[in-house]
């Protein structure tokens, strides 16, 4: 359903027992609202002038894409379990007419089993409305509709995080950052921070790290650097937690993502090449490494650029494969853990030669990939498998 050709407003009522992540729960759904472009209306008295209205319950925390889905319906109900496990009405869809009745059960927490009957609702809960697929993050999980109660604060902010995580990516940032990741997140939220700030102290570190690596103090470069990967990892999930994500802190944060890696290839070359320490290369051995790098980051992102607009997926959800190498492919993350284990082991020339290597295998890898899907689909569709 269009919002504006149908004319829909949105309409919020009751609060939240505890803010989640330093939101109340009317002002995460203003914040909703306002990103899917609902107009929103203070009261029923207003919503006269739309022809249907979606009226939510603050005191329920909803998935931004449950929303963006059930503003589509018409004549509908989403349920949601309460702390005692019934089904309690958390949104509805109505007829503007219809919407000071509406108003006033979800008001008073009215049990979907308990609905009137000859109303013509029908009632949908999250799953059915949104499924488990989340197109956006690439991955599998059931959509969050829940009662924000005080005794489940720490639960449901841990799963807005946990669901601010994109499913494709990799190891590092899946199993490594999460835990103090979310702790971070939580602390930025509570100080007001925004998430274009630690953003830009990102790129702070990316200079500092491409400084340091250049002068050969790989050591504090690698503090530096991973300092740098951890907050790229916060700023994002602080965006989406706090529903502040928008198209320039996008472009923003994954413009920084996109051109840094390789000049630390570059300055950890320099830095090999001034401090001496080749560990039995030669200075052109170094920078055949480097250029291979280089050659084979640019090759992997033309593929996946090739392949999204070829397919209209992203290559790392294609099939299981794709997904499982995407935690170890050659990218900035994995390919830091080589040079830091190579700085460990006091030899960080073939840290960088083992960069190459790896990034030579795995442009090789998303080859041979794209060579299976041109077969699998020639007319040009493809569906990931987490959406089977």
């Amino acid at each position: 359903m269009d919002a504006q050709a149908h004319r829909i407003a949105a309409l919020s009522v009751g609060d939240s027992e505890t803010a989640l992540f330093a939101l109340s729960g009317r002002d995460r759904l203003q914040a909703i609202f306002a990103r899917l472009g609902l107009p929103v209306v203070e009261s029923v008295d207003h919503a006269q002038n739309y022809d249907d209205i979606l009226i939510a319950h603050a005191g329920y925390v909803f998935d931004e894409r449950v929303v963006a889905d059930f503003m589509k319906t018409r004549r509908s109900a989403l349920a949601a379990d309460d702390d005692g496990g019934r089904d309690r009405l958390a949104a509805v869809v109505c007829r503007a007419s219809d919407a000071r009745r509406w108003s006033e059960r979800l008001t008073a927490g009215a049990d979907c089993d308990a609905l009137p009957e000859g109303e013509g609702v029908t009632v949908y809960t999250a799953a059915e409305i949104s499924g488990a697929y989340n197109q956006r993050l690439r991955k599998k999980e059931d959509p969050l509709v829940v009662l924000a109660s005080r005794a489940r604060k720490d639960e449901i902010e841990r799963r807005l995080f946990k669901g601010s995580y994109k499913g494709a990516t990799d190891i590092v940032t899946k199993f490594v950052l999460p835990g103090p990741a979310f702790h971070a997140t939580r602390a930025a939220a509570a100080l007001g921070l925004h998430p274009n700030l630690i953003t830009t102290v990102s790129l702070l570190l990316v200079l500092s790290t491409f400084y340091l690596f250049m002068r050969g103090e790989f050591a504090l470069g690698l503090v530096s650097g991973w300092l740098m990967c951890f907050l790229d990892t916060v700023d994002g999930k602080l965006a989406r937690v706090t529903l502040k994500s928008s198209k320039w802190g996008n472009f923003y944060d994954h413009g920084i993502d996109l051109i840094h890696p390789p000049f630390w290839y570059w300055a950890w070359a320099a830095g090999v090449v001034a401090s001496g320490n080749l560990s039995g290369l030669s200075d052109q051995m170094v920078w055949t490494a480097f250029w291979t790098i280089v050659v084979g980051y640019v090759s992997g992102r033309l593929i996946e650029g090739y392949f999204v607009r070829r397919f209209k997926i992203e290559i790392h959800i294609w099939r299981p494969i794709d997904y499982w190498f995407r935690h170890i492919t050659s990218r900035r993350n994995p390919n830091l853990v080589m040079l830091t284990l190579s700085a460990i082991a006091g030899a960080p020339a073939l840290g960088l030669a083992a960069v190459a290597a790896w990034t030579a295998f795995s442009v090789a890898f998303h080859l041979v990939r794209l060579g299976a899907a041109e077969m699998s689909a020639p007319q040009g569709a493809l569906k990931s498998w987490l959406a089977e």
